[in-house]
Protein backbone atom coordinates (compact mmCIF):
# COMPACT_ATOMS: atom_id res chain seq x y z
CA UNK A 1 0.00 0.00 0.00
CA UNK A 2 1.08 3.57 -0.54
CA UNK A 3 2.33 6.02 1.81
CA UNK A 4 -0.59 8.71 2.82
CA UNK A 5 0.14 12.50 3.49
CA UNK A 6 -2.32 14.68 4.90
CA UNK A 7 -1.96 18.57 3.69
CA UNK A 8 -3.82 21.93 5.09
CA UNK A 9 -3.46 25.14 2.73
CA UNK A 10 -4.28 28.63 4.32
CA UNK A 11 -5.45 30.36 1.12
CA UNK A 12 -6.23 33.78 2.32
CA UNK A 13 -2.58 33.61 3.70
CA UNK A 14 -1.08 31.08 1.52
CA UNK A 15 -0.03 29.19 4.58
CA UNK A 16 0.44 25.21 3.47
CA UNK A 17 1.17 22.68 6.64
CA UNK A 18 1.99 19.19 5.56
CA UNK A 19 2.12 16.04 7.93
CA UNK A 20 5.26 14.20 8.28
CA UNK A 21 4.21 11.68 5.92
CA UNK A 22 3.47 14.22 3.19
CA UNK A 23 7.07 15.56 3.73
CA UNK A 24 8.18 11.56 3.07
CA UNK A 25 6.48 11.44 -0.24
CA UNK A 26 7.79 14.71 -1.60
CA UNK A 27 11.28 13.58 0.01
CA UNK A 28 11.49 16.36 2.58
CA UNK A 29 13.31 16.13 5.47
CA UNK A 30 11.28 16.32 9.11
CA UNK A 31 12.81 19.50 9.50
CA UNK A 32 12.29 21.07 6.23
CA UNK A 33 9.41 23.37 6.00
CA UNK A 34 7.66 24.15 2.51
CA UNK A 35 5.78 27.17 3.93
CA UNK A 36 3.22 28.19 0.58
CA UNK A 37 1.53 26.88 -2.41
CA UNK A 38 4.12 28.11 -5.10
CA UNK A 39 6.85 25.96 -3.37
CA UNK A 40 4.14 22.82 -3.72
CA UNK A 41 3.65 23.50 -7.09
CA UNK A 42 7.14 23.69 -8.36
CA UNK A 43 7.09 19.61 -7.31
CA UNK A 44 4.35 19.20 -9.66
CA UNK A 45 4.85 17.99 -13.30
CA UNK A 46 4.06 21.23 -15.29
CA UNK A 47 1.21 19.42 -17.80
CA UNK A 48 -0.27 17.56 -14.54
CA UNK A 49 -0.25 21.01 -12.52
CA UNK A 50 -1.91 22.96 -15.68
CA UNK A 51 -4.59 19.95 -15.63
CA UNK A 52 -5.57 20.39 -12.03
CA UNK A 53 -5.57 24.34 -12.03
CA UNK A 54 -7.91 23.67 -14.56
CA UNK A 55 -10.18 21.74 -12.97
CA UNK A 56 -10.13 23.54 -10.07
CA UNK A 57 -10.90 27.24 -11.55
CA UNK A 58 -14.05 25.54 -13.06
CA UNK A 59 -17.16 26.36 -11.23
CA UNK A 60 -17.73 26.07 -7.44
CA UNK A 61 -16.76 22.45 -6.79
CA UNK A 62 -15.99 21.42 -3.06
CA UNK A 63 -14.34 18.45 -3.65
CA UNK A 64 -11.36 17.43 -6.19
CA UNK A 65 -9.30 14.34 -6.77
CA UNK A 66 -6.57 14.07 -9.18
CA UNK A 67 -3.32 11.72 -10.25
CA UNK A 68 -0.81 13.70 -11.07
CA UNK A 69 3.07 13.30 -11.02
CA UNK A 70 5.75 15.14 -8.98
CA UNK A 71 9.87 14.97 -8.83
CA UNK A 72 10.56 14.34 -5.52
CA UNK A 73 12.77 17.49 -3.67
CA UNK A 74 15.96 15.19 -2.54
CA UNK A 75 16.56 12.60 -4.76
CA UNK A 76 14.50 14.19 -7.64
CA UNK A 77 12.84 10.48 -8.32
CA UNK A 78 9.57 10.47 -9.92
CA UNK A 79 7.07 9.33 -7.72
CA UNK A 80 2.29 9.40 -8.76
CA UNK A 81 0.27 10.78 -6.10
CA UNK A 82 -4.12 10.66 -6.27
CA UNK A 83 -4.70 13.33 -4.26
CA UNK A 84 -8.43 14.19 -2.64
CA UNK A 85 -9.24 17.44 -1.21
CA UNK A 86 -11.99 19.35 -0.19
CA UNK A 87 -12.52 23.24 -0.36
CA UNK A 88 -13.68 24.97 2.54
CA UNK A 89 -15.73 28.10 1.74
CA UNK A 90 -16.89 31.34 4.39
CA UNK A 91 -20.63 32.68 3.96
CA UNK A 92 -19.82 34.89 0.97
CA UNK A 93 -19.19 31.39 -0.95
CA UNK A 94 -14.78 32.99 -1.04
CA UNK A 95 -12.57 30.24 -0.51
CA UNK A 96 -10.61 29.90 2.63
CA UNK A 97 -9.05 26.46 2.96
CA UNK A 98 -8.41 23.35 1.47
CA UNK A 99 -7.38 20.20 3.38
CA UNK A 100 -6.94 16.65 1.58
CA UNK A 101 -5.05 14.00 1.25
CA UNK A 102 -1.99 12.37 -1.19
CA UNK A 103 -1.45 9.02 -1.58
CA UNK A 104 1.69 7.78 -3.26
CA UNK A 105 0.40 5.07 -6.15
CA UNK A 106 3.48 4.92 -8.00
CA UNK A 107 3.99 1.04 -7.15
CA UNK A 108 0.41 1.03 -8.49
CA UNK A 109 0.86 2.58 -11.43
CA UNK A 110 4.18 0.82 -12.65
CA UNK A 111 2.14 -2.73 -12.05
CA UNK A 112 -0.04 -1.37 -14.60
CA UNK A 113 2.24 -0.02 -17.09
CA UNK A 114 3.74 -3.27 -16.84
CA UNK A 115 0.41 -4.84 -17.40
CA UNK A 116 -0.17 -2.69 -20.55
CA UNK A 117 2.99 -3.70 -21.66
CA UNK A 118 2.45 -7.46 -21.43
CA UNK A 119 -0.32 -7.18 -23.26
CA UNK A 120 0.68 -5.16 -25.88
CA UNK A 121 3.54 -7.76 -26.12
CA UNK A 122 0.90 -10.59 -26.27
CA UNK A 123 -1.09 -9.04 -28.81
CA UNK A 124 2.06 -8.49 -31.19
CA UNK A 125 2.97 -11.88 -30.77
CA UNK A 126 -1.15 -13.08 -31.51
CA UNK A 127 -1.26 -10.88 -34.70
CA UNK A 128 2.25 -11.87 -36.16
CA UNK A 129 1.47 -15.57 -35.63
CA UNK A 130 0.23 -17.63 -38.82
CA UNK A 131 -2.29 -19.48 -36.70
CA UNK A 132 -5.62 -18.63 -35.36
CA UNK A 133 -4.99 -17.13 -31.63
CA UNK A 134 -7.88 -16.61 -28.83
CA UNK A 135 -8.58 -15.91 -25.52
CA UNK A 136 -11.33 -16.81 -23.39
CA UNK A 137 -12.16 -15.76 -19.53
CA UNK A 138 -13.55 -17.60 -16.93
CA UNK A 139 -17.01 -17.44 -17.58
CA UNK A 140 -16.81 -19.08 -21.05
CA UNK A 141 -16.94 -15.69 -22.90
CA UNK A 142 -14.58 -15.18 -25.81
CA UNK A 143 -12.47 -11.80 -25.07
CA UNK A 144 -9.83 -11.87 -27.61
CA UNK A 145 -9.14 -13.57 -31.56
CA UNK A 146 -6.43 -12.72 -33.38
CA UNK A 147 -7.22 -11.75 -36.77
CA UNK A 148 -6.32 -14.90 -38.60
CA UNK A 149 -9.31 -16.24 -36.47
CA UNK A 150 -11.68 -13.57 -38.19
CA UNK A 151 -9.93 -14.05 -41.77
CA UNK A 152 -9.66 -17.49 -41.90
CA UNK A 153 -13.97 -18.29 -40.94
CA UNK A 154 -15.15 -14.60 -42.41
CA UNK A 155 -17.31 -14.15 -39.60
CA UNK A 156 -17.30 -11.42 -37.60
CA UNK A 157 -18.89 -12.14 -34.85
CA UNK A 158 -16.72 -14.54 -32.60
CA UNK A 159 -19.77 -16.50 -31.02
CA UNK A 160 -21.25 -17.15 -34.74
CA UNK A 161 -17.78 -17.86 -35.81
CA UNK A 162 -17.04 -20.10 -33.29
CA UNK A 163 -20.07 -22.63 -33.58
CA UNK A 164 -19.88 -22.14 -37.70
CA UNK A 165 -16.16 -23.82 -37.32
CA UNK A 166 -17.43 -26.91 -35.11
CA UNK A 167 -18.48 -30.00 -36.82
CA UNK A 168 -22.08 -29.95 -36.53
CA UNK A 169 -21.45 -33.56 -35.65
CA UNK A 170 -19.45 -32.31 -33.03
CA UNK A 171 -21.14 -29.08 -31.76
CA UNK A 172 -23.38 -30.30 -29.35
CA UNK A 173 -21.05 -32.73 -27.62
CA UNK A 174 -18.55 -30.08 -27.50
CA UNK A 175 -20.84 -27.48 -26.56
CA UNK A 176 -22.22 -29.19 -23.68
CA UNK A 177 -18.50 -30.06 -22.75
CA UNK A 178 -17.53 -26.48 -22.17
CA UNK A 179 -20.64 -25.76 -20.48
CA UNK A 180 -19.39 -27.98 -17.80
CA UNK A 181 -15.70 -27.09 -17.72
CA UNK A 182 -16.65 -23.70 -16.99
CA UNK A 183 -19.85 -25.11 -14.64
CA UNK A 184 -17.05 -26.92 -12.89
CA UNK A 185 -14.42 -24.49 -12.89
CA UNK A 186 -11.73 -27.21 -14.16
CA UNK A 187 -9.25 -27.65 -16.63
CA UNK A 188 -10.15 -29.06 -20.43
Amino acid sequence: AGKIGIWHWDVKNNILTWSKEQKVIYGFSDTETITNATQFNDLIFPEDLKRIQDDQSEGNKLEHEHDFRIIRKNDGEIRWLKSRARNVVNEQGELQFISGVNIDITEQVLALNKIQENEERFRNLAETLPQMVWVMNAQGKIEYVSKNWKEYSGIDDVEEAWNYMMHPDERERLTSYWKQVFAEKKGY
